[in-house]
């Protein structure tokens, strides 16, 4: 595999397991609203952002002005999940 093509699937593994790779995610289907609003926090503030939800939580309180707990969660468990899953990319050795 070309670098540019890891580099790529590194950066953008998030998207691409959530919409083209199927089986093991099952049951883990999100609003699209959620994903676009961790989506856009996530690209403004790439460093802030870790696999702490509690973290994530606050940050996402202070840097919108959502509403209700449960959307503000909600946000905040979808990127601790996509942290955890590019750690785990990042982790892994390329063949």
């Amino acid at each position: 595999m070309k670098r540019d093509n890891l580099q790529y699937l590194r950066q953008n593994y998030f998207i691409l397991k959530t919409y083209f790779l199927p089986g093991d995610d099952l049951g883990n289907v999100k609003p699209a609203f959620i994903k676009r609003i961790a989506t856009e926090l996530m690209q403004k503030f790439p460093e802030d952002f870790t696999e702490d939800f509690e973290k994530n939580k606050m940050l996402v309180e202070r840097l919108t002005t959502i509403a209700t707990k449960n959307v503000r969660n909600r946000v905040a468990g979808y990127i601790t999940r996509v942290m955890e899953d590019r750690k785990k990319v990042e982790n892994e050795e390329p063949t």
